[in-house]
């Protein structure tokens, strides 16, 4: 008979009880989801930001300050990369200079 601990079943309670009992697996399972997360995350800022400067793009200012609020959370240089790179094709014939000063003060930072 499976009996209820609150809103968990005795079993999954057990379960759940070795689970942390074994330090190394919860470790690795809570570290392998946490950079999921963060990649997720990442990956969807990321996009929301290239929608953002897409629709800002009408407008010097705007665009230049977009820009530099998402350079200040993008920490992964590769993503920083990968970033610049996309910045280039869809608005390098737009906003050269913008580009390359923004880019070089993330650099600098």
């Amino acid at each position: 008979m499976i009996k209820r601990v609150g809103n968990l079943t005795h079993s999954f309670f057990m379960f759940f009880c070795e689970i942390i009992n074994d330090k190394k697996y919860l470790n690795s399972k809570i570290i392998s989801t946490l950079v999921e997360l963060k990649t997720i995350k990442l990956i969807t800022m990321l996009e929301l930001t290239k929608k953002v400067l897409k629709k800002v793009s009408f407008d010097a200012k705007l665009f230049q300050k977009e820009l530099n609020k998402a350079l200040k959370w993008i920490n992964d240089t590769e993503e920083i990369t990968k970033f610049k790179q996309w910045c280039i094709i869809e608005f390098g014939s737009l906003y050269p200079l913008i580009i390359k000063e923004a880019f070089e003060r993330k650099a600098i930072v």
